[in-house]
């Protein structure tokens, strides 16, 4: 059974993979960010975390309390994307989806500054930073700052 459903798994995996297979870096970045605003997201959290951080295991439950707290249409304006940094097989994987969302730069950027966890950034559909969360912002504040970044795109 587990071997129909990698075998299934490969080939959606081939199939997502086909209109990239001729492109080059820069059409495969541009289909990315085309990808990404087909998907109406107008706001992106991008969190830097590990496991072993102690301010991520402070800002994790105010993370969740937010999204909680998000309406339906300002949840499907918003993605949230983590950056596993906690070792070196955690980082290449984060790298690796990292570029397949069209955050490549950022990962690079984020790696540049010796990878730094326990807060997020708000990136507009534009790529442009829109502001931090860090883990004294409460629940309501993070609601707050990722609104404030969907009205600013809008």
């Amino acid at each position: 059974m587990l071997k129909r459903f990698y075998t299934m798994m490969a080939a959606a995996l081939m199939m997502m993979a086909l209109p990239f297979a001729g492109a080059s870096a820069m059409e495969k970045q541009a289909n990315i960010q085309a990808d990404m605003q087909a998907q109406k997201a107008s706001v992106y959290i991008v969190m830097y975390h590990a496991d072993w951080c102690g301010s991520c295991k402070v800002l994790a439950p105010h993370m969740s309390e937010a999204r909680g707290m998000l309406d339906e249409e300002t949840a499907m304006k918003v993605e949230f994307i983590k950056f596993d940094l906690t070792d070196e097989a955690s980082k290449e994987a984060t790298k690796e989806m990292a570029q397949e969302k069209g955050f490549g730069d950022v990962y690079a950027n984020a790696a540049k500054t010796g990878s730094k966890t326990g807060y997020g950034d708000i990136f507009g559909a534009d790529m442009q930073k829109r502001g931090k969360i860090t883990k004294s912002f409460s629940a309501a504040e993070i609601v707050g700052a990722i609104k404030s970044a969907i009205a600013a795109d809008e």
